[in-house]
Parts: C-alpha cells; structure tokens; sequence
C-alpha cells in the first residue's frame, strides 16, 4: 500500500501522520475532532480534564490539586504518605504538561520540555515513567498520535517538544543544564534523596516566566532542601505571590481509607492504614511519615533518631557498609505466647542482612528455629538467656551443642562506664546509637525492615534516680531492635576479645559466654 505524510499544523501535534493514501481524509477528521476536544477541554486551565476527560480514569481531590498547582506555580512541593497516588500523577502530569503547550493553544513549536529528575534512573523508568507509558498508549487509543515516539528514556512530540529521564546526583549536576525552554517543567522524584546542587542545577534550567517544578517525595528525612522549603516560616507569603505551593498528603484522607473500599486501584486501602495503625502506634514516626504524611516529630529523648535510621536504609549506606564473614552474628530474642514474636537476625559485619521472626510457643519450638537460622546463616551465637530465654539457650548450648552466648540487659555495664549507664542495655544501646550516627551500620531491604526500623526508633533514653542513663522501651516489646542490640554486644565484644571466626565455623567452637 502506498503511505504519504500528512503535515498537520493546527490540531492537535504539530507533526507528521502516516496513511495510506485512501485514509488520508478519515485521519483528518479524527484529527479534527481531537483538535475540537482539546480546544473544548482548555488543558493550560484544567489539566485535571486530560485524566478525567479523555483518559477516562478516576483521580481524588488531591491529585487534581497537584496538577492545577503544577500550572499555577513556580514550585510545587508535595510530600505525602505511601500509595496515595502520586506517582500515577506524576506520570498524567508529564503528559498533561506537554499537550497543553501544543500548538493548538497557541504555544509557538519546538518550546516546550519536561525533565524528569531523581537519584536512581531505575526507580525513574519503572514508576514514574511506567505511569507515563501507560497513559500515552491510552491516548492513542483516543486521538491520533501521529509521529510521537515514547522510549524507554524520552517522549518526543517533535522537535524542542519532549519529556526526558535523569538520574543526577551530587557528582554530576551538570547532566541536567542548559535544558531552557520557553515552557519548562522539571518533576524531582524522591526529592529528599536529590542533593541540593542539583536542585540549585534544575533552578538555573527555570529561567523563562511560564517555568514550574514540582517535587515529590515521602517525607523521611529532617534535613535537606526539601525539609528545608516545606516547613519555611515564608510559604504562605510565598503561595500568595505564586511562587511556592506546599502540599501535604495523607493516607486518611484518600478515598479508599474514608469509605473503607478500594475505590483507587494503587491507593492503600483502609485495613492496612488500620493494620499499620495497630502495628506501629500512632506516636511512631513510622506511622506519621508513612501513612500520615508528614514530617516526623524530632523528640529530644529518642535513643536514635528516626533520620538516622532511615539512612541506614538507603542504598548508598547499603554500598559503603562491608558485610563481613569475620564478623557475622545470629542473634534471638525469646517470645512465648501472645502478639510477641521470636526474631532471629543476622548482623553481618556492617549490615543487617536477614530477618526472621515467628511464634514460638515453646521451648523446643524456640530452639529449633535458632537451631535452623544458625545452620543456614553461620556466624557466633547470642540468645536473650533472661525469663523466657532460658530454657531455649539450655537446650541450645547443652543438648544441640551449638556454641550460643548468654544475653542479659540487665547486668551491670562494664567498669569503665558503671557511672554513666544503669545496665548493660543502656551501655550497648548507646553503643549502637553511635554506629547510627557515625553511619556505619545498614539495614537491608527484606522481610521485617519496618519493625526493626520502628522498634529502633521507638527506643527512649532518661536519667535514673542516680542520674545514670537508662533505655525506655516503647509500648509494645521490642523485638527486633532488642535482636540488633545483642547482636552488636556480641559482634563488638568478641572481635575485642579476638575470638571472631568464620562463618559457619563459630558452629564448631565451644564459646564461653561473655557478661
């Protein structure tokens, strides 16, 4: 079949459409009647209308919100809890952005450019990105696309007309300058992992009138540009010159918590705002980042502040801490009965790498699963030998004949230290407080982060009646971060006492126990 190019200039893309030759005049008209909706639809005013209008999908109030102020303001700063749909809009607004500087409302070719930016390309192209693609093949079921090409990286709607991915970090800020445009918009995912060059970097590409950037992010750290800007004294003078607009988002305020039903695909559903409620209590930072949707409240008597051990989690921390064989520790706290569950976890070296955790409701069952997690991880042994713990580490060290060291918080500190810590939890606690703090200790991803990091944050330090420092634990047993605190009291007293072996080896010593 014979195929010509249609040049159309005053539609809907100012490009090129293939045909064959008998098709020429229907792809007019469907062009035609695009051109028509769009005009009608008045995208540059309502851009909400490309989602709901024309893609036909459901948004919330919230998501119309982020896209009117997208338009409206030089910057839009949105921090919001988990799954409350921001990366679906994300994706709209790219698009969003691009058809409503089209030529058919005036905008003059090749001046309009939308940059993506975040810290991991990968993240980029699988979320916000994977958005876009679904909403573009969507469109094209509804108008004429003509030649407009997405890629794995780009959206090209024709020359100076585009939407593109960047991964920037502090190294190299200068991947994202010189991209100017007349009608300019840059989108930060996880703007609180991006460092402040390369927002100062995204700035300087914000130089024509009908510039906007809007930064998204989960808001998890208390530091930053981004902290900085959401909780400045001047944004309500600054949202009245339209300049700033800040943005809060909370998963009790979705559609699917408030009518208890899953209306949103992709939006957390109100068993588990309830679930997480139970799970993590309403104080926990955990729960106010992640589900409500704001920044933490700092508390001057936290044993690790919540900021620090959310950098335990990232990748870059996961990347300079060594995992080291020499050094490896399993390590048990004992639950009995109830909501309280036996863990089991793997510090190797520098980094948390396993968790399990499970009921055991007794003591055979408790020895077992050590007997299992010690066989297939290796490493010294440490069990909480106080109340439940017990008769597990007698079975343990006398009947299995794994070489498991005895754990008990309350003992006395060591002597160099007896004036200024209650106990010995207190001692290691504070020991592992400053492992946080220094940076050198990571949390890997895998099952039972989150109640580690909760139970780590919930930790609360006072005085005595001597004025010696002791731990307060948070309500609910701490389980996971009591783990963590005699796995770091083993690795850091056996490598003094040079008895660190390797890997499974430490199965085959006979250990005495350390008090």
């Amino acid at each position: 079949m014979a195929v010509r190019r249609i040049q159309y200039s005053i539609g809907f893309i100012n490009t090129t459409y293939l045909c064959g030759k008998r098709d020429g005049q229907g792809i007019m008209n469907q062009i035609e009647q695009a051109a028509k909706l769009l005009h009608q639809l008045d995208l540059p005013n309502h851009p909400e209308r490309l989602v709901t209008d024309i893609l036909e999908e459901k948004v919330w109030d919230k998501q119309v919100e982020i896209l009117q102020s997208a338009f409206e303001y030089d910057e839009t700063l949105v921090y919001t809890g988990n799954a409350v749909g921001k990366t679906f809009i994300g994706g709209r607004l790219i698009l969003a952005f691009l058809l409503a500087h089209s030529p058919l409302y005036g905008y003059a070719e090749g001046s309009t450019k939308v940059v993506v930016v975040g810290p991991k390309f990968e993240q980029i192209r699988k979320q916000i990105w994977g958005e876009l693609q679904a909403a573009w093949y969507k469109l094209g079921q509804k108008i004429p696309l003509g030649e407009g090409r997405l890629q794995a990286h780009d959206l090209i709607l024709g020359p100076g007309w585009y939407a593109g991915i960047f991964a920037v970090d502090k190294e190299n800020p200068e991947k994202i300058q010189g991209y100017h445009a007349p009608n300019f918009l840059a989108i930060i995912e996880e703007a609180t992992g991006v460092p402040d060059v390369v927002r100062e970097a995204i700035q300087g590409c914000a130089t024509s009138a009908n510039s906007h950037i809007v930064a998204f992010t989960n808001p998890m750290r208390l530091s930053g540009w981004m902290y900085e800007a959401c909780t400045d004294a001047k944004n309500l003078e600054l949202k009245s010159k339209k300049i700033r607009n800040v943005i809060q988002v909370s998963c009790l305020d979705t559609p699917n918590y408030l009518l208890k039903e899953d209306i949103l695909p992709g939006i957390m559903s109100h068993k588990v705002v309830e679930n997480r409620k139970i799970e993590w209590g309403t104080e926990s930072p955990m729960y106010q980042a992640r589900i409500e949707g704001r920044w933490p409240t700092a508390s001057d008597d936290a044993l690790i502040p919540y900021e620090w051990v959310e950098s335990a989690c990232t990748e870059e921390r996961l990347a300079k801490c060594m995992r080291d064989e020499d050094r490896r520790v399993c390590a048990m706290d004992i639950a009995r009965a109830g909501d309280d569950l036996t863990v089991m976890m793997l510090l190797d070296g520098d980094v948390v790498s396993n968790i399990r955790a499970g009921r055991t409701p007794n003591v055979m069952k408790a020895a077992l699963m050590f007997k299992e997690a010690h066989s297939d991880w290796g490493g010294f042994a440490v069990i909480d030998e106080n109340g439940l713990g017990g008769g597990p580490y007698d079975k343990l060290k006398y009947e299995l004949n794994i070489p498991v060291r005895g754990w008990i918080s309350q003992r006395k500190p060591d002597e160099n230290v007896k004036e200024r810590f209650c106990n010995l939890k207190a001692q290691i606690g504070w020991e592992l407080r400053e492992r946080f703090r220094e940076g050198t200790i990571a949390i890997a991803k895998g099952p039972h982060r989150d109640q580690l990091k909760n139970d780590l944050i919930g930790y609360r330090v006072e005085p005595d009646m001597k004025g010696k420092t002791k731990i307060i634990d948070p309500d609910r047993s701490p389980d996971f971060g009591d783990a963590l605190i005699m796995a770091h009291w083993l690795q850091k007293r056996g490598a003094s006492n040079d008895e660190v072996v390797s890997g499974k080896k430490a199965m085959s010593h006979s250990i005495k126990r350390v008090y």
